[in-house]
């Protein structure tokens, strides 16, 4: 749980590797969602993930699929790239690269939404929480707002968002749509390097002073007190105990208390 094991030859087994079976190339758009609509079953999700910085097609499409296997993701799984340097030296490359998705992510989600009986979840990653929001904000103003509600459900892991630029962004929505969940960790690395990068300003995915959320309807996952070997920057998709516990706490009830604490981890809904 929490790792892709992927063969060290040149031969891999399905039983125990992650590995690539087959591949077919869609003509279009079209043909994404007919095949969407073919692998999903009443009562399940469509999964949009969106990767963040410094991950090539070939590493995040590997991450997306762990994750899916992990969380035991039934519906169909969407990968969103867009064109990272995959170079951790290159993060005003990825910045500008996600500003140049944004149009081709708000037509694959506009078409999506727009599809009767498909259910649609939006996942976003690092500086693939920036893209989502830039593209629902970007969806919102082109009139289409009401479309954005019929998301079963939008989490950003460890967004890397400036927290003024977050509150502009729901600002410009008017209203996020529900439920909308933020995984936090206050001791991520990463996001420590980027708000360095960024003159020192603070970011959502490592956000300490909740009430810079007071009233936008966010739910916060704090996994600060989960130890992790690594940058602690992607928690829910590689920490065992963190998958674990957020496993237990998917079907919850909706109306959940104000806050919740488990083990190392707390749940707070920002108002």
């Amino acid at each position: 749980v929490g790792q892709i094991e992927r063969s060290r030859g040149s031969r891999a087994d399905p039983a125990r590797h992650f590995a690539l079976t087959g591949a077919e190339t869609l003509p279009d758009l079209e043909a994404l969602v007919t095949a969407a609509r073919a692998t999903s079953t009443p009562g399940q999700e469509a999964v949009v993930f969106v990767h963040g910085y410094n991950n090539g097609f070939a590493k995040a499409a590997y991450r997306h699929a762990q994750v899916a296997w992990d969380y035991e993701l039934k519906g169909p799984q969407i990968h969103f790239s867009w064109s990272s340097a995959a170079n951790p030296f290159e993060y005003t490359y990825d910045r500008d690269s996600v500003l140049i998705a944004r149009d081709a992510l708000a037509t694959l989600l506009r078409r999506l939404l727009r599809e009767d009986g498909l259910r649609v979840s939006l996942v976003g990653h690092s500086m693939g929480g920036l893209l989502i929001m830039e593209t629902l904000r970007q969806i919102a103003l082109s009139g289409d707002r009401a479309l954005l509600d019929r998301l079963s459900a939008t989490t950003l892991i460890s967004p890397d968002i400036d927290m003024d630029l977050f509150r502009a962004q729901a600002h410009a929505l008017g209203h996020l749509p529900q439920p909308f969940t933020v995984a936090i960790a206050q001791n991520d690395r990463l996001l420590r390097l980027s708000s360095g990068l960024s003159g020192g300003a603070a970011r959502l995915g490592s956000v300490e002073d909740l009430d810079q959320l007071e009233g936008l309807g966010v739910f916060v996952v704090d996994m600060t007190g989960i130890a992790d070997t690594g940058s602690n920057h992607f928690l829910p998709g590689t920490s065992a105990s963190a998958i674990a516990l957020i496993k237990g706490l998917r079907d919850a009830d909706a109306l959940a208390p104000q806050s919740l604490s488990v083990g190392p981890v707390s749940i707070k809904l920002g108002g």
